[in-house]
């Protein structure tokens, strides 16, 4: 589907919001994405995360493991996609991927297509804060579902906490004013009556009372 809409367009830069790390082998979507890379003259953007709903994993057949092995998967992931797309053959040897003399074929036109990681809890969003170009602002899900507790990691306040652990990671990594902030909007009303928008969405939230509150 990107591919087609690089086909499409002339200057649109593509990217997925996000790729989940378990569903591929990362060196067959550097693979994926320097095509695409070339095909679309360096258009392509790389977001990628960790997984978390469990009903994909359970449908798909493939193992769901905790947060944080997810986690440690997808920073390995990132490394190996990262020196698959460089100029020299590369090894690797991690907890979760082994690499041996890999040269990945094509090279993309960027040097260094842009990342976007996404996440909710502090060890990802620090680790986007060090890593990506883009860091995405996702609430916490580590339950593997939508739920209450969805709404309530991604209210104003618990924005505001996740914003406070990017940006002091990313002065401690001297890289604050490189980093572009992403946030998702999942569900949008445009309406003169906010009665039925809070309704539905407190179907999802059970915050009937917050979503009231936030109301402009």
């Amino acid at each position: 589907a990107l591919q087609c809409a690089a086909d499409a367009t002339s200057s649109l830069r593509l990217g997925a919001l996000v790729y989940d790390n378990d569903y591929r082998h990362p060196v067959l979507l550097a693979k994926e994405l320097a095509t695409m890379d070339v095909l679309s003259d360096g258009r392509v953007e790389i977001g990628i995360g960790a997984g978390w709903m469990v009903t994909d994993y359970e449908q798909a057949g493939i193992a769901s493991d905790p947060p944080g092995v997810r986690v440690s998967r997808l920073i390995e992931g990132l490394h190996v996609i990262r020196s698959a797309l460089g100029p020299e053959p590369f090894s690797f040897a991690g907890d979760h991927y082994s690499i041996t003399d890999y040269d990945g074929r094509p090279k993309p036109v960027q040097q260094r297509p842009p990342v976007l990681i996404g996440g909710g809890g502090p060890r990802v969003l620090r680790f986007a804060a060090r890593e990506a170009d883009i860091v995405g602002i996702n609430a916490t899900l580590a339950s593997g579902a939508v739920d209450a507790t969805t709404f309530a990691s991604m209210t104003a306040d618990a924005v505001d906490v996740k914003v406070d652990v990017v940006r002091e990671a990313a002065l401690a990594a001297g890289r604050l004013d490189e980093i572009e902030m992403n946030i998702r909007v999942f569900m949008v009303f445009v309406t003169d009556d906010v009665a039925p928008a809070i309704a539905t969405l407190s179907e999802f939230t059970g915050a009937a009372d917050e979503l009231s509150g936030a109301v402009l």
